[in-house]
């Protein structure tokens, strides 16, 4: 009995001690937050946002489930106020079924806060593959060759292009030679290949910046494999 006491009191001291001095709050604190620039509160300007449908290619609804052709597909645009000299272009991919703009509402507003305009393109995560033989999947180097990704990537770049055609037509001071272009986890993924097409569409020749959150998986076969070369 006094075996089993003991035994017990050294399994529950295992799990306590590594959290000891956190519970105990004598771990140091946090850096203070700066009151400017990057990780500071400072947002000098207020946002404003519209949306637009987004009508796929037929090629793309063609191969989505029943539940992805209901879905209301849109891209999400947010725009600084008063819009900024030379106002930058930040594209952000959504992460599997982090459709809802609500997932990422806070980083969209925060960038734009900031005077970037921000374009969120929605892009449908699930596909009917039934078609295809699992044993085909080939996952090499972080890649791999899933037929969803032709579809995805398709779709969120028609998403980019509908985003920067608004952009184009309603605000001269709109300026995409100075890009950001982010993802979460799928939208990690995303993001070269929209890094890709982007570069050969001439943006981001002044400043290009890259953020990939989480990263999951990437399309490992060509086109859609995102070409960096030329970066």
């Amino acid at each position: 009995k006094n075996v089993k006491s003991i035994a017990y009191i050294l399994v529950v001291g295992v799990l306590i001690i590594p959290n000891f001095t956190a519970m105990s709050g004598v771990l140091p604190e946090p850096p203070a937050k700066p009151e400017n620039g990057f990780g500071s509160d400072n947002r000098p300007y207020d946002v404003t946002s519209v949306s637009l449908d987004i009508v796929a290619s037929d090629f793309i609804v063609e191969n989505m489930t029943p539940e992805s052709k209901e879905y209301d597909w849109d891209v999400h645009i947010y725009t600084p106020s008063p819009v900024p000299k030379n106002m930058p272009l930040a594209i952000y991919l959504h992460g599997y079924e982090g459709e809802e703009e609500e997932v990422y509402i806070d980083s969209l507003r925060t960038i734009a806060s900031r005077g970037v305009a921000v374009i969120f393109p929605q892009y449908a995560s699930n596909y009917d593959v039934s078609k295809y033989d699992v044993n085909m999947l080939n996952y090499t180097r972080g890649g791999s060759n899933h037929p969803q990704h032709e579809w995805r990537y398709s779709m969120a770049w028609e998403g980019v292009l509908l985003g920067t055609n608004y952009l184009e037509n309603s605000f001269q001071e709109y300026d995409h030679s100075y890009l950001w272009i982010g993802g979460h986890s799928m939208g990690a993924g995303t993001s070269l290949y929209i890094i890709d097409k982007s570069v050969e569409m001439g943006w981001g020749n002044n400043s290009l910046i890259i953020n990939l959150e989480a990263p999951w998986v990437y399309s490992s076969y060509s086109p859609f494999s995102g070409n960096l070369t030329n970066l």
